[in-house]
Formats: C-alpha cells, structure tokens, sequence
C-alpha cells in the first residue's frame, strides 16, 4: 500500500492557470467520489483551499496508474497533460505524512496563511467529511492536527513559526507561568480572534474577552460554542469595562485607534485601584500607550521573525524533524510497512 499526494498552488502555477484546478464543495465531493472508482484507490481525500489543492490518494500501488490520475486532472482542467505534469508536485509515503504536518503547524515557508489551513480542516472534521471509508487518512489528518496543535506552544519551535499570535502566547506564558484564573481581552480582527479563540480552547479557567475591530463581530458571535462560557465576544466601542478587569491585553490591530478620547477616560475611571496588567500591543496604540502611562501596565515585547539567529532556527529545525520522525514512523508502521 502507498500514501500519495498530488498538489497545485498558486506558488507554482499562475492565478489563472489555478483558476482551472479550483474545485467548489459540490466539484470537491464528485471528483472524490469518481477517484474511488479508479484501480488501486482505496482511500482518497481533497483538501482545498484558496491557494491550495492537494489530493490525498491511499492506493495499492500494483494496480494504481498514475497515468490515468494525470490524464483525469487533464481532461477535467481542459489543459494538455505535459503541462499537468509540469504543474503538479507529487509525495508520496512518508514525504506525504511529513509535508501534512509541516502545513498544518505553519512550518513551510511558502504558508500564506497557517491558521486557515489548520482552521478549515479542522471544520472538515466538525462536518463530518470524513467517512468511515476514510480509516488511513482520517488517522493521518486527525494526526497532522493534534500536532499542529500542540506545536504552536511549543517553545523550541518558536524560530520556525511566522504566525505571530502563536508566539505571542508563548512569550506570555515565560512571564505569566499559568494563565488558570486569569482575565484576557484580545482586540483584533475577526481572523485573529477565532485564532485565539481556537489557541486558547483548553484554558477553561481564564475568561475570555475577543473585542473585533472589523464588520465581523456578529460572524464571530456564531462561531461562539454556547458551552465554552469562559469566552464571550463585545464590540471594541463597548469594551472599557473588560478592559479594566484585564489580567492581560493583546492589541492586534491598529484600528484600535479609532477609540475616542471619552472612551480611554471612561476606561480610566472605572479602575479606581491600582492593577497589574500585562500588554502585547504590536502597533504602539494610543490603548496601549494610555495603559502603561497611566495604568503602569506592562509590555510584553515579542520576537519577530528577523529577531531569530541562524542557529537558533537550525536548533528549532532539527527539533522539529525529531518529533516528525516521531509521527511519521507512528504513521508508517501501522499503515505503509504493509
């Protein structure tokens, strides 16, 4: 048996050559099932995204054609078949089990957006996209998840990751130590918050407080879960309160500026004690300012990509291929040592 994976982007192919390959979820769901019928597929599942289309195959290799999966991807694109050779990366065996996990956690350096991916997965899984059909590569996604999950807090792999609010919470948790009992407010876009939203599900025992700066608030709202009610959402104007109570503030979008002088008194005026507050604010905002001017708040300053040395992301890589290594053997050995 063998683990194989065809895909396309937008980094190697042209915006409108891309355009042919990109599937809607009623194209996604037929090409998955007509894969199925082809000799030698056992298993096979489509992710898709903006940027990205890779098609995950688990085939027996003595009657898989490769040939008939190109010539398919040919007719359905209407393009010759050399040009989709040329397009089309492939993997296959424990280089497929290995790229997943690096998407998923944000470890390529061509990932636009890491969280998305991550993001929109795990949504497939919610969905139930996965069948019981699906046995090899249900494993090896819920798999590639949990460690993309798990790594972002990881500590020796911060040099590795560009998604800023990852790090953010790492660098938190070296000066706070335990975030049980405490009070955050995070200010941001819809896209930042549900990342947070997303990082922080475990920690059941801080409260929770996403203040959108975007349109997005009521879509926010809906991605609330009824039984998390450590988390709540409130518009950024009406946030003065929460921001008074905040243990600690995490400033991601400059469009806090907007905030009206009465509101940064009002802020101001309900603490009427002394409080210690941590701060990240990433665009030196007049909240942020305020807050440490008048408030005594403390900032947090976190590393930026550039702030890394070679040898600490050489350090970072090297731990990171032994958890891959890890993970892949974890995956061979039961499915592709067959």
């Amino acid at each position: 048996m063998k683990l194989l994976m065809y895909g396309i982007t937008e980094e190697t192919v042209s915006k409108e050559d891309f355009e042919r390959y990109r599937l809607n979820s009623d194209a996604r769901n037929e090409q998955m099932q007509m894969i199925l019928t082809f000799d030698g597929v056992k298993e096979v599942f489509i992710f898709s995204e903006c940027q990205r289309l890779e098609y995950y195959l688990y085939v027996d290799e003595n009657s898989f054609s490769h040939g008939e999966f190109l010539r398919y991807l040919a007719e359905y694109t209407s393009k010759p078949l050399d040009e989709i050779i040329l397009e089309t990366s492939s993997k296959f065996n424990e280089d497929v089990v290995r790229h997943l996990f690096e998407l998923m956690g944000g470890f390529l350096d061509y990932t636009t957006n890491e969280f998305l991916l991550y993001y929109s997965l795990r949504r497939l899984f919610e969905l139930h996209q996965f069948s019981t059909q699906h046995q090899m590569l249900k494993e090896l996604f819920e798999s590639a998840l949990e460690f993309a999950s798990t790594s972002r807090f990881k500590k020796e792999l911060q040099p590795l990751i560009h998604d800023i609010i990852p790090r953010i919470f790492v660098t938190l948790k070296e000066c706070i130590n335990s975030f049980r009992d405490l009070t955050f407010v995070v200010i941001g876009d819809w896209n930042q918050l549900l990342e947070v939203k997303t990082l922080l599900k475990n920690y059941t025992n801080a409260s929770i407080t996403l203040a959108p700066t975007d349109i997005y608030s009521e879509k926010l709202l809906e991605q609330l879960d009824p039984l998390e009610t450590n988390v709540r959402a409130v518009d950024v104007d009406d946030s003065a309160y929460y921001l008074s109570e905040a243990d600690i503030i995490v400033v991601l979008s400059e469009m806090v500026n907007h905030l009206k002088n009465y509101q940064l008194d009002q802020l101001l005026a309900i603490r009427q004690t002394p409080k210690k507050q941590y701060i990240v604010d990433e665009f030196d905002t007049m909240l942020g300012n305020l807050l440490q001017e008048r408030s005594g708040a403390k900032k947090i300053t976190i590393r930026s990509d550039d702030d890394y040395s070679f040898e600490e992301k050489e350090e970072a890589r090297h731990f990171l291929d032994e958890l891959l290594d890890v993970a892949t053997e974890k995956i061979a050995t039961r499915y592709l040592n067959e």
